[in-house]
């Protein structure tokens, strides 16, 4: 990563925290301008050791095989986008209806496919 001129680095982000850790042996470690990770949860420990080692904040997305991207870290604040143009995203009870917002229940995401 020193040879190169990286600017992104796609991966888990316990793979970045492992990188990170291990860049404390390495003089002239690049800075980055993102990590972006896909599919794990971000742990707070993983992001602290990136934004110190590499000058990057890791953004993730959560997917799935059937459904595709569903939604993606906000840069600004520690929440999540939907992505509300390519599946509908909804919180449900055990019966399949629909709860109001800040309720708990099950995910139900319906893809938008032709």
């Amino acid at each position: 990563m020193t040879d190169t001129n990286t600017s992104n680095l796609h991966t888990r982000s316990s793979a970045a925290f492992s990188a990170a850790l291990a860049s404390e042996e390495i003089e002239n470690i690049p800075r980055l301008e993102a990590v972006f990770s896909n599919s794990v949860n971000v742990e707070a420990e993983h992001e602290e050791e990136c934004l110190n080692k590499f000058g990057a904040s890791i953004h993730s997305s959560y997917s799935s095989k059937e459904a595709g991207r569903i939604a993606y870290s906000c840069i600004s604040i520690q929440h999540y986008h939907l992505c509300e143009e390519s599946v509908l995203t909804e919180i449900v009870d055990s019966d399949g209806r629909t709860l109001p917002f800040g309720e708990v229940g099950a995910v139900l995401v319906t893809p938008y496919m032709c």
